[in-house]
């Protein structure tokens, strides 16, 4: 089944490439809601809260109380869970990067140059001002470069990241929409059992990195110095890094036994005094 990973820019008319392909090869768009719903959840904050955070547009009080590193580790579990349905387009929360080793996922940047996505803010809106629409986009473009940097540990703006990069100004709506129709149906876009494989892999990584994350605010520990390791035919997952106490060596191994598929939890953390850890 069809995953598509996009992620765009203010004004350049991803929204539209999105719902047109939605309509023609009836797939789910994954709407923020949905995320920021199970992400609030999870971190015991109001969705508006998500909301904002996830806008890149926190306000002060609620920059200080979300762990940055646990906030990019939910989303990540909940974006490559989404995507293991398969069946969907989903637009933003870094879904690209975190669906760049999975095969049968096509990931797509919709841009256009700042002239262009003046002029399409403008129409949208019903603004007469360009200095406005800018404004709006600048503000925009800063706010999303905060987000991916919370979420993203990489070159989440690499054009070579993607898959197609499709540039609105010259390509209409339309067309955008038949590039990657055509190139969905490429074979090297089919999934096959080892692409499902490899997501299905992903995705429990995820799932484990975000029982570690859970025990922040219940310990010192956030999951932040601890690797984790699959194998994928026995479930069996090795954990291997450092945390600041036995009792926290402890609770991250329990927090994994804890999810339901794991068989077997080989534990290999050290414990290192936290002003230690500060330092690595």
């Amino acid at each position: 089944m069809p995953v598509i990973a996009m992620t765009q820019e203010t004004g350049s008319q991803g929204k539209e490439v999105a719902a047109e392909l939605a309509e023609k090869l009836g797939l789910e768009i994954v709407y923020h809601q949905v995320v920021e719903h199970r992400l609030s959840e999870k971190l015991h904050t109001p969705e508006d809260a998500i909301h904002r955070i996830l806008q890149g547009k926190p306000r002060l009080v609620e920059r200080w109380r979300t762990d940055q590193a646990v906030l990019a580790t939910y989303t990540a579990e909940e974006v490559l869970a989404v995507a293991a349905k398969g069946n969907v387009l989903i637009r933003g929360w870094g879904a690209p990067w975190l669906l760049r080793q999975v095969a049968h996922a096509l990931c797509v940047r919709i841009w256009a140059p700042i002239e262009h996505r003046i002029k399409v803010l403008k129409a949208r809106l019903g603004l007469d001002d360009d200095a406005i629409a800018r404004t709006l986009i600048e503000e925009n473009d800063a706010a999303r470069t905060r987000t991916m940097r919370a979420l993203v540990a990489g070159q989440w703006d690499d054009a070579s990241e993607y898959d197609l990069v499709l540039n609105t100004a010259r390509v209409p709506v339309s067309e955008c929409v038949r590039t990657i129709m055509e190139r969905l149906g490429q074979p090297a876009f089919q999934e096959t059992a080892e692409s499902r494989a490899k997501l299905e892999a992903l995705r429990k990584e995820a799932q484990v990195r975000s029982a570690v994350s859970g025990l922040v605010g219940k310990s010192t520990l956030g999951g932040h110095f601890v690797d984790v390791i699959l194998d994928g035919e026995s479930n069996e997952i090795t954990l291997r890094g450092a945390v600041p106490t036995r009792e926290d060596r402890e609770r991250a191994e329990h927090a994994v036994l804890a999810v339901q598929w794991v068989s077997k939890v080989s534990n290999e953390l050290r414990v290192i005094a936290s002003f230690q850890l500060g330092r690595e």
